[in-house]
């Protein structure tokens, strides 16, 4: 699997809820900003709550969510964005969330 860069530090997260710019779909929340600071691509936070079921289940979604957005990341812009998972993108099917991630991206304004 392709690497992405993610965001770490609680002050980033911070930033992103207070001054972000919000994109909702059915089964996907995104917060999203403009950088910042000049890193050369985009950067993802994954929220998933033990709602959505076991760790397998959570694990399943997260390992999907960073393909896509590893796929996508030449597309984006410098923003930090901070993707939270309803519970009703669990089972849905690869394709279904790829396509509300980038409705999504592109809600926010940060791709090309």
């Amino acid at each position: 699997m392709p690497l992405i860069s993610t965001l770490g530090r609680k002050s980033d997260f911070i930033r992103i809820f207070q001054k972000g710019k919000r994109a909702y779909s059915l089964s996907l929340i995104m917060i999203g900003i403009k950088q910042t600071n000049q890193t050369d691509r985009p950067r993802f936070a994954f929220q998933l709550k033990k709602k959505l079921g076991s760790a397998v289940v959570r694990n399943r979604l997260r390992r999907q969510l960073k393909e896509i957005a590893a796929h996508l990341e030449n597309t984006c812009l410098k923003w930090d964005i901070v993707i939270s998972v309803r519970p009703c993108a669990v089972g849905q099917r690869y394709v279904d969330l790829e396509k509300e991630f980038k409705k999504g991206l592109s809600k926010l304004g940060c791709c090309r």
